[in-house]
Protein backbone atom coordinates (compact mmCIF):
# COMPACT_ATOMS: atom_id res chain seq x y z
CA UNK A 1 0.00 0.00 0.00
CA UNK A 2 1.33 3.41 -1.03
CA UNK A 3 0.17 6.49 0.89
CA UNK A 4 0.94 9.89 -0.63
CA UNK A 5 0.89 13.50 0.54
CA UNK A 6 1.26 16.69 -1.47
CA UNK A 7 0.29 19.19 1.21
CA UNK A 8 2.68 18.45 4.10
CA UNK A 9 6.20 19.82 4.04
CA UNK A 10 9.24 18.74 6.06
CA UNK A 11 10.87 22.05 7.05
CA UNK A 12 13.78 21.11 9.30
CA UNK A 13 15.69 18.50 11.29
CA UNK A 14 17.96 18.79 14.32
CA UNK A 15 19.76 15.86 15.98
CA UNK A 16 21.38 15.58 19.41
CA UNK A 17 23.83 13.00 20.78
CA UNK A 18 24.96 12.75 24.41
CA UNK A 19 28.49 13.92 25.12
CA UNK A 20 29.49 10.74 26.97
CA UNK A 21 31.39 8.27 24.81
CA UNK A 22 32.07 4.57 25.26
CA UNK A 23 34.71 3.14 22.94
CA UNK A 24 34.48 -0.49 21.87
CA UNK A 25 38.20 -1.03 22.35
CA UNK A 26 38.01 0.19 25.98
CA UNK A 27 35.10 -1.97 27.12
CA UNK A 28 35.66 -4.36 29.98
CA UNK A 29 35.31 -8.10 29.60
CA UNK A 30 36.55 -8.25 26.03
CA UNK A 31 40.00 -8.49 24.55
CA UNK A 32 41.37 -5.79 22.27
CA UNK A 33 41.43 -8.33 19.45
CA UNK A 34 37.75 -9.23 19.88
CA UNK A 35 36.81 -5.56 20.21
CA UNK A 36 38.51 -4.78 16.90
CA UNK A 37 36.81 -7.75 15.26
CA UNK A 38 33.38 -6.65 16.48
CA UNK A 39 34.05 -3.09 15.35
CA UNK A 40 35.04 -4.35 11.92
CA UNK A 41 31.93 -6.53 11.59
CA UNK A 42 29.42 -3.96 12.83
CA UNK A 43 31.18 -0.78 11.76
CA UNK A 44 30.72 0.67 15.26
CA UNK A 45 33.86 2.01 16.94
CA UNK A 46 32.29 4.11 19.69
CA UNK A 47 28.91 4.93 21.18
CA UNK A 48 27.39 8.12 22.60
CA UNK A 49 25.81 7.18 25.93
CA UNK A 50 23.12 9.13 27.79
CA UNK A 51 24.19 10.89 30.96
CA UNK A 52 22.87 9.45 34.22
CA UNK A 53 19.44 10.92 34.92
CA UNK A 54 18.90 12.12 31.35
CA UNK A 55 16.22 10.62 29.14
CA UNK A 56 15.32 10.54 25.46
CA UNK A 57 12.80 13.30 26.18
CA UNK A 58 15.58 15.54 27.56
CA UNK A 59 17.61 15.19 24.38
CA UNK A 60 14.50 15.60 22.21
CA UNK A 61 13.65 18.83 24.04
CA UNK A 62 17.13 20.17 23.35
CA UNK A 63 16.86 19.24 19.67
CA UNK A 64 13.42 20.85 19.44
CA UNK A 65 14.57 24.08 21.10
CA UNK A 66 17.48 24.45 18.70
CA UNK A 67 15.35 23.58 15.68
CA UNK A 68 12.57 26.02 16.50
CA UNK A 69 15.10 28.78 17.18
CA UNK A 70 16.90 28.09 13.89
CA UNK A 71 13.63 28.18 11.95
CA UNK A 72 12.30 31.19 13.84
CA UNK A 73 9.19 29.30 14.96
CA UNK A 74 7.28 30.26 18.10
CA UNK A 75 6.23 27.11 20.05
CA UNK A 76 2.81 28.74 20.51
CA UNK A 77 2.22 28.31 16.77
CA UNK A 78 2.57 24.50 16.99
CA UNK A 79 -0.72 22.67 16.68
CA UNK A 80 0.56 19.23 17.63
CA UNK A 81 3.55 17.33 19.03
CA UNK A 82 4.27 13.67 18.29
CA UNK A 83 6.84 11.87 20.46
CA UNK A 84 8.17 8.53 19.21
CA UNK A 85 10.29 6.38 21.51
CA UNK A 86 10.81 2.98 23.12
CA UNK A 87 12.26 4.58 26.25
CA UNK A 88 9.62 6.94 27.70
CA UNK A 89 10.05 8.81 30.96
CA UNK A 90 7.11 6.97 32.53
CA UNK A 91 4.75 4.10 31.73
CA UNK A 92 2.02 6.69 32.36
CA UNK A 93 1.39 9.48 31.64
CA UNK A 94 2.55 9.93 28.05
CA UNK A 95 5.93 11.67 27.86
CA UNK A 96 4.64 14.00 25.15
CA UNK A 97 2.76 15.86 27.88
CA UNK A 98 6.02 16.63 29.64
CA UNK A 99 7.51 17.90 26.38
CA UNK A 100 4.37 20.00 25.85
CA UNK A 101 5.01 21.80 29.12
CA UNK A 102 8.77 22.05 28.69
CA UNK A 103 8.59 23.52 25.19
CA UNK A 104 5.70 25.87 25.95
CA UNK A 105 2.99 24.71 23.55
CA UNK A 106 -0.58 26.02 23.67
CA UNK A 107 -3.03 24.24 25.95
CA UNK A 108 -5.19 23.27 22.98
CA UNK A 109 -2.29 21.65 21.08
CA UNK A 110 -2.61 17.90 20.46
CA UNK A 111 0.19 15.77 21.92
CA UNK A 112 0.68 12.00 22.06
CA UNK A 113 3.29 9.23 22.16
CA UNK A 114 4.00 6.49 19.63
CA UNK A 115 5.77 3.37 20.91
CA UNK A 116 8.12 2.39 18.10
CA UNK A 117 11.78 1.72 17.42
CA UNK A 118 13.92 1.55 14.28
CA UNK A 119 11.18 2.57 11.76
CA UNK A 120 9.81 5.12 14.23
CA UNK A 121 11.12 8.31 12.62
CA UNK A 122 9.36 7.50 9.34
CA UNK A 123 6.20 6.56 11.24
CA UNK A 124 6.41 9.88 13.06
CA UNK A 125 6.80 11.80 9.81
CA UNK A 126 3.75 10.04 8.40
CA UNK A 127 1.68 10.85 11.49
CA UNK A 128 2.78 14.49 11.41
CA UNK A 129 1.88 14.71 7.71
CA UNK A 130 -1.52 13.14 8.37
CA UNK A 131 -2.21 15.74 11.07
CA UNK A 132 -1.30 18.53 8.64
CA UNK A 133 -3.69 17.07 6.08
CA UNK A 134 -6.36 17.03 8.81
CA UNK A 135 -5.91 20.76 9.35
CA UNK A 136 -2.94 21.25 11.67
CA UNK A 137 -0.67 24.05 10.45
CA UNK A 138 2.55 23.01 12.21
CA UNK A 139 3.47 19.69 13.85
CA UNK A 140 6.63 19.02 15.85
CA UNK A 141 8.03 15.49 15.68
CA UNK A 142 10.33 14.38 18.50
CA UNK A 143 12.04 11.00 18.15
CA UNK A 144 14.69 9.49 20.40
CA UNK A 145 15.85 6.51 22.41
CA UNK A 146 18.30 5.64 25.17
CA UNK A 147 18.51 1.99 24.16
CA UNK A 148 22.01 1.54 25.61
CA UNK A 149 20.44 1.42 29.09
CA UNK A 150 18.56 -1.74 28.11
CA UNK A 151 21.71 -3.55 26.94
CA UNK A 152 23.53 -6.08 29.11
CA UNK A 153 27.34 -5.64 29.26
CA UNK A 154 27.54 -9.41 28.88
CA UNK A 155 25.53 -9.45 25.66
CA UNK A 156 27.75 -8.71 22.69
CA UNK A 157 24.79 -8.65 20.30
CA UNK A 158 23.44 -5.48 21.96
CA UNK A 159 26.09 -3.88 24.20
CA UNK A 160 28.45 -3.48 21.25
CA UNK A 161 25.69 -2.21 18.98
CA UNK A 162 23.40 0.37 20.60
CA UNK A 163 24.04 4.04 21.30
CA UNK A 164 21.75 6.90 22.32
CA UNK A 165 20.47 9.88 20.31
CA UNK A 166 17.42 12.03 19.67
CA UNK A 167 16.03 14.31 16.99
CA UNK A 168 13.34 16.85 16.28
CA UNK A 169 11.68 17.64 12.96
CA UNK A 170 9.09 20.19 11.92
CA UNK A 171 6.32 19.36 9.45
CA UNK A 172 3.98 22.09 8.28
CA UNK A 173 1.45 22.88 5.59
CA UNK A 174 3.03 23.40 2.19
CA UNK A 175 3.57 21.82 -1.19
CA UNK A 176 5.93 18.85 -1.09
CA UNK A 177 5.41 15.41 -2.55
CA UNK A 178 5.98 12.48 -0.24
CA UNK A 179 4.99 8.83 -0.45
CA UNK A 180 5.05 6.21 2.32
CA UNK A 181 5.17 2.44 2.43
CA UNK A 182 4.98 0.14 5.48
CA UNK A 183 5.62 -3.52 6.27
CA UNK A 184 5.02 -5.53 9.44
CA UNK A 185 5.46 -9.20 10.32
CA UNK A 186 4.25 -9.50 13.90
CA UNK A 187 4.84 -13.25 13.93
CA UNK A 188 8.58 -12.51 14.28
CA UNK A 189 8.24 -10.02 17.15
CA UNK A 190 10.44 -12.05 19.51
CA UNK A 191 13.58 -11.49 17.40
CA UNK A 192 14.16 -8.08 18.98
CA UNK A 193 12.73 -6.62 22.15
CA UNK A 194 12.44 -6.60 25.93
CA UNK A 195 10.34 -9.44 27.33
CA UNK A 196 9.35 -8.17 30.77
CA UNK A 197 7.87 -4.91 32.00
CA UNK A 198 4.56 -4.81 30.14
CA UNK A 199 1.22 -6.38 30.99
CA UNK A 200 1.97 -9.69 29.21
CA UNK A 201 5.00 -10.36 31.40
CA UNK A 202 4.95 -7.92 34.28
CA UNK A 203 8.15 -6.93 36.02
CA UNK A 204 9.19 -9.13 38.96
CA UNK A 205 12.35 -10.08 40.80
CA UNK A 206 12.79 -12.89 38.28
CA UNK A 207 12.96 -10.27 35.52
CA UNK A 208 16.42 -9.26 36.74
CA UNK A 209 17.92 -12.76 36.77
CA UNK A 210 20.48 -13.06 33.93
CA UNK A 211 20.51 -16.08 31.64
CA UNK A 212 22.37 -17.12 28.50
CA UNK A 213 20.78 -17.41 25.09
CA UNK A 214 21.69 -19.89 22.36
CA UNK A 215 24.60 -17.72 21.25
CA UNK A 216 26.02 -17.46 24.76
CA UNK A 217 24.98 -13.83 25.27
CA UNK A 218 23.89 -13.13 28.84
CA UNK A 219 20.99 -10.81 29.62
CA UNK A 220 17.93 -10.67 31.85
CA UNK A 221 14.33 -10.50 30.65
CA UNK A 222 14.30 -6.81 31.59
CA UNK A 223 17.11 -6.12 29.11
CA UNK A 224 17.02 -5.97 25.35
CA UNK A 225 17.68 -9.12 23.36
CA UNK A 226 18.34 -9.43 19.65
CA UNK A 227 18.57 -12.32 17.23
CA UNK A 228 21.10 -10.78 14.86
CA UNK A 229 20.74 -13.49 12.21
CA UNK A 230 16.96 -13.08 12.13
CA UNK A 231 17.25 -9.29 11.82
CA UNK A 232 19.76 -9.69 8.99
CA UNK A 233 17.47 -12.09 7.12
CA UNK A 234 14.46 -9.82 7.57
CA UNK A 235 16.38 -6.72 6.46
CA UNK A 236 17.76 -8.28 3.27
CA UNK A 237 14.53 -10.04 2.28
CA UNK A 238 12.11 -7.20 3.00
CA UNK A 239 13.82 -3.80 2.69
CA UNK A 240 15.14 -3.91 -0.92
CA UNK A 241 11.80 -5.11 -2.34
CA UNK A 242 9.92 -2.59 -0.23
CA UNK A 243 12.06 0.25 -1.59
CA UNK A 244 11.71 -1.02 -5.16
CA UNK A 245 7.91 -1.12 -4.76
CA UNK A 246 7.93 2.41 -3.32
CA UNK A 247 9.93 3.74 -6.28
CA UNK A 248 7.64 1.98 -8.74
CA UNK A 249 4.70 3.65 -7.03
CA UNK A 250 6.16 7.15 -7.41
CA UNK A 251 7.39 6.46 -10.94
CA UNK A 252 11.13 6.78 -10.33
CA UNK A 253 14.05 4.54 -11.15
CA UNK A 254 16.73 3.66 -8.61
CA UNK A 255 19.22 5.67 -10.65
CA UNK A 256 17.19 8.85 -10.09
CA UNK A 257 17.47 8.66 -6.30
CA UNK A 258 20.29 10.78 -4.85
CA UNK A 259 20.41 9.08 -1.46
CA UNK A 260 18.97 6.05 0.27
CA UNK A 261 19.13 7.08 3.94
CA UNK A 262 18.76 3.77 5.73
CA UNK A 263 18.50 3.01 9.42
CA UNK A 264 22.09 2.51 10.56
CA UNK A 265 21.53 -1.03 11.85
CA UNK A 266 25.17 -1.93 11.24
CA UNK A 267 27.63 -1.57 8.40
CA UNK A 268 27.14 -5.08 7.02
CA UNK A 269 23.36 -4.75 6.76
CA UNK A 270 23.50 -1.30 5.16
CA UNK A 271 26.09 -2.32 2.57
CA UNK A 272 24.28 -5.61 1.86
CA UNK A 273 21.02 -3.77 1.17
CA UNK A 274 22.90 -1.43 -1.19
CA UNK A 275 24.22 -4.45 -3.04
CA UNK A 276 20.76 -6.04 -3.34
CA UNK A 277 19.35 -2.73 -4.60
CA UNK A 278 22.16 -2.63 -7.17
CA UNK A 279 22.98 1.00 -6.47
CA UNK A 280 26.41 2.59 -5.89
CA UNK A 281 27.48 2.24 -2.23
CA UNK A 282 28.03 6.00 -1.96
CA UNK A 283 24.27 6.44 -2.42
CA UNK A 284 23.64 4.23 0.62
CA UNK A 285 25.94 5.79 3.23
CA UNK A 286 26.96 4.31 6.55
CA UNK A 287 28.03 7.09 8.92
CA UNK A 288 27.43 5.52 12.34
CA UNK A 289 30.96 4.40 13.24
CA UNK A 290 31.12 7.08 15.92
CA UNK A 291 27.56 6.67 17.21
CA UNK A 292 26.43 3.05 17.12
CA UNK A 293 22.92 1.92 16.24
CA UNK A 294 20.80 4.78 17.63
CA UNK A 295 17.42 3.16 16.93
CA UNK A 296 14.82 5.50 15.45
CA UNK A 297 17.19 8.50 15.72
CA UNK A 298 19.70 6.98 13.29
CA UNK A 299 18.07 8.34 10.11
CA UNK A 300 17.86 12.01 11.19
CA UNK A 301 21.34 11.70 12.71
CA UNK A 302 22.65 10.36 9.40
CA UNK A 303 21.12 13.33 7.58
CA UNK A 304 22.63 15.71 10.13
CA UNK A 305 26.07 14.22 9.51
CA UNK A 306 25.73 14.34 5.72
CA UNK A 307 23.96 17.66 5.25
CA UNK A 308 24.29 19.55 8.51
CA UNK A 309 24.17 23.29 7.73
CA UNK A 310 24.95 22.59 4.06
CA UNK A 311 23.43 24.83 1.35
CA UNK A 312 20.24 23.62 -0.27
CA UNK A 313 21.95 22.82 -3.56
CA UNK A 314 24.16 20.33 -1.71
CA UNK A 315 21.21 18.26 -0.48
CA UNK A 316 19.35 15.43 -2.17
CA UNK A 317 16.56 16.28 -4.57
CA UNK A 318 15.27 12.71 -4.56
CA UNK A 319 15.67 10.81 -1.27
CA UNK A 320 14.37 7.59 0.25
CA UNK A 321 14.43 7.22 4.04
CA UNK A 322 13.89 3.72 5.39
CA UNK A 323 13.82 2.37 8.93
CA UNK A 324 13.57 -1.32 9.76
CA UNK A 325 13.90 -3.72 12.68
CA UNK A 326 11.83 -4.07 15.84
CA UNK A 327 8.36 -5.47 15.22
CA UNK A 328 9.59 -6.91 12.92
CA UNK A 329 8.68 -3.97 10.76
CA UNK A 330 9.86 -1.46 8.19
CA UNK A 331 8.77 1.96 6.97
CA UNK A 332 10.00 3.97 3.98
CA UNK A 333 9.29 7.42 2.59
CA UNK A 334 10.18 9.14 -0.68
CA UNK A 335 10.62 12.93 -0.57
CA UNK A 336 12.93 15.77 -1.52
CA UNK A 337 15.43 17.23 0.96
CA UNK A 338 16.27 20.29 -1.18
CA UNK A 339 14.33 22.80 0.91
CA UNK A 340 14.76 21.13 4.30
CA UNK A 341 16.85 22.96 6.91
CA UNK A 342 19.11 20.22 8.25
CA UNK A 343 21.26 21.30 11.20
CA UNK A 344 24.64 19.83 12.13
CA UNK A 345 24.14 17.43 15.03
CA UNK A 346 24.64 18.81 18.53
CA UNK A 347 26.79 17.01 21.09
CA UNK A 348 25.55 17.78 24.58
Amino acid sequence: MLLEFGDACLKGICSVVPKGIRRAIDMEGISERDAKRLAKNTGFEQFHIAEEGKTAADYCALAAEHLLEKLGVDPQTLDALVFVTQSPDYIAPATSGLLHDRLGLRRDAMVFDINHGCPGFVYGMFQASALVRAGARRVLLCAGDTVSRYASPEDRSTYFVFGDAAAAALVEAGEQRSAYSFYTDGSRFSALGIRDGGMRHMFSEASLVPHADEQGNIHSDYQIHMDGAEIMTFSLNVVPKMIEDLLAGVGLAREEIDIFALHQANKLIVKSIAKKLQVPPEKVPFEAAGFGNTSLASIPLLLSVLYGDAPADGRAGHAVLCGFGVGLSAAAVYLSLKDVEIMRYIER
